[in-house]
């Protein structure tokens, strides 16, 4: 999620929508590349390696509150972007609006959320 910014930037941390059935494999996969689980939540899976933080998502959520559904999301919202020159999906512009990731789940409204929207 949170793919297309309007200028180059260093996330915090990497947050990934994923469907359930893909949570182990993700999660075995990113343990196999030196991660730790810190946090396995109901729809939220929190992994560390060094500074770095990956979220993985299977539906947005704020204190195990669903807002929306993930697998409807990935079904209907997904579109094919470039990262640094590698292929990758995410949430449409139209579905990362409506998902208010900032708004819902950290209750803040950053500048880089309204330059995308």
């Amino acid at each position: 999620m949170k793919f297309k910014e309007p200028f180059e930037r260093t996330p915090a941390n990497l947050d990934v929508l994923i469907r359930v059935e893909d949570v182990l494999k993700a999660v075995r996969a990113l343990v196999s590349r030196g991660f730790r689980v810190v946090v396995w939540e109901l729809y939220t899976v929190t992994l560390v390696r060094g500074g770095f933080i990956v979220d993985l998502y299977t539906h947005p959520s704020f204190t195990w509150v669903v807002y929306m559904d993930g697998g409807k999301l990935l079904d209907c919202c997904v579109e094919e972007v470039n990262v640094r020159g590698l292929g990758a999906k995410a949430l449409s512009r139209e579905a990362e609006v409506a998902v208010a990731h900032a708004v819902y789940k950290e209750r803040m409204v950053l500048l880089m959320d309204c330059l995308v929207a």
